[in-house]
C-alpha cells in the first residue's frame, strides 16, 4: 500500500454514505462490497477488473484495487505499464492450478516467437488460457 494513502480515504473516496471496508478478525482491511461502491467507482471497478487487473469473482473489490480505485477517483498518477506487467507476474508466479492469465493479447503482441516459446513452456502446467 502506499504509505500515504489511509484506508479511511478510501472508504470517504469510493464508498456510497455507511460504506467501509469488510475487516478481518484483527481489524485489517479485506474488501469493499460493490454493494457499497459509489456509482462512479462501480464504473471504474468495471474497468478495473476487466482490463488492467483481471479477477474471476468480481462483486467486491479486494484492497489492492483499491489503491488503484482511489488513485484513479483521485486523479493521481498510475503507471499502467508496471501494473499490468505486476498483474502477468503474479498469475505466472501463482500456485493456483486454474489461475487465468490477463492480458494474453499484450504477450502475443511484445513477445517475440523465441520469448513466446520459453513463455509458453514455463506457464503451459501452471496457467490455463
Amino acid at each position: 500500500m502506499p504509505s500515504n494513502i489511509k484506508h479511511n480515504q478510501i472508504e470517504e473516496a469510493v464508498c456510497k454514505e455507511g460504506g467501509r471496508f469488510h475487516r478481518s478478525t484483527q481489524g485489517l482491511p479485506l474488501h469493499i462490497k460493490r454493494t457499497n461502491l459509489l456509482l462512479v467507482a462501480k464504473i471504474w471497478m468495471t474497468l478495473i477488473h476487466f482490463n488492467l487487473a483481471p479477477v474471476d469473482h468480481a462483486s467486491d473489490i479486494h484492497l489492492n484495487r483499491s489503491y488503484i480505485l482511489f488513485s484513479i477517483l483521485s486523479g493521481k498518477r498510475i503507471d499502467l505499464g508496471t501494473l499490468i506487467t505486476e498483474e502477468i507476474q503474479s498469475c505466472a508466479d501463482s500456485t493456483i492450478g486454474n489461475a487465468k492469465l490477463g492480458h494474453p493479447s499484450l504477450i502475443l503482441i511484445y513477445a517475440g516467437e523465441e520469448e513466446l516459446t520459453h513463455l509458453w513452456g514455463h506457464l503451459s502446467d501452471r496457467v490455463s488460457l
